[in-house]
């Protein structure tokens, strides 16, 4: 079954080749997650009416001018590294390229124009995210609440869904970036190419699309659960550890992403492909 194998594969790859990893992500993971730290630690604030006690991130409570700028530069230094870290892990699974040292913002790479298109992606991906969630509150009994046990999951569940369908059906562009290294981009494909040949192999890529959203909720869900979200409220040893457990979650969670992406697109493009070229 494609979708099993494709998991299996993308999953094999960050355990046995964790040196490659390294050199892709070791430059720019820990700048990311350095530059999280502000939302990730948390101000009490106290209600002056009530005297009741809060907790806002540290970021947010510093004001709307620093906190959009602040926002602006974080967004950028994601995107910007979440690219050459995609754009290294997708040349390696794909086309078996080699890093000699940490990647950094790579010269002739074109980490612009894979994050554009991650970006319109994300403009895609986030507004149908959102659906589930409103659909939740717009029960009043939910409004005050915090959602937990099988509500959680099941809202989890759905985002991750919800997320995965357009990077899944429409993503193809993303591999298909990172691996063309002519000038003139003639050998992309772009979201109406990728769209149809993933909706040709339509039942294999919703399965592995709804295998994927199943892992990633229990994966984040069961991590919550132990460890707790990651905020810190408090400097003490679970506080610390569950940010630290979180960081090396989100950097697997990345990792599996990228890899699903180019096994889809070797499967898919790349196979196709070869055996055009040999018919």
């Amino acid at each position: 079954m494609l979708s099993v194998e494709i998991i299996k594969r993308s999953f094999l790859a960050i355990i046995n080749n964790w040196d490659v990893a390294f050199k892709v992500s070791g430059f720019w993971w820990p700048i990311i997650v350095v530059l999280t730290l502000p939302y990730v630690i948390q101000s009490p604030i106290v209600d002056p009416t009530t005297g009741a006690i809060d907790y806002l991130p540290f970021m947010f409570a510093q004001g709307m001018v620093l906190n959009l700028l602040y926002g602006v530069i974080y967004a950028a230094v994601c995107l910007a590294g979440f690219s050459v870290m995609a754009i290294g892990w997708h040349r390696f699974l794909i086309n078996g390229w080699q890093p000699s040292r940490l990647l950094m913002l790579e010269k002739d790479w074109p980490w612009g124009q894979y994050f554009w298109a991650g970006f319109l992606l994300s403009l895609i991906a986030i507004p149908i995210a959102v659906i589930p969630t409103i659909f939740v509150y717009a029960d009043p009994a939910n409004v005050d609440q915090e959602l937990i046990g099988y509500n959680a999951i099941g809202v989890n569940f759905m985002i991750q869904l919800a997320v995965l369908l357009p990077f899944t059906y429409l993503g193809l562009i993303l591999p298909s970036i990172a691996i063309d290294q002519s000038k003139t981009g003639e050998n992309r494909i772009g979201f109406s190419q990728s769209w149809g040949i993933t909706k040709s192999n339509g039942v294999e890529v919703l399965m592995l699309v709804v295998m994927a959203a199943l892992i990633y909720t229990i994966v984040i869900s069961t991590t919550e659960q132990i460890f707790g979200s990651g905020e810190i409220r408090y400097v003490n040893a679970t506080s610390i550890l569950g940010f630290v457990v979180g960081s090396i979650e989100t950097w697997l969670i990345t990792m599996f992403g990228v890899g699903l992406l180019s096994e889809l697109y070797k499967a898919l493009v790349q196979n196709r492909q070869s055996q055009e070229a040999m018919a």
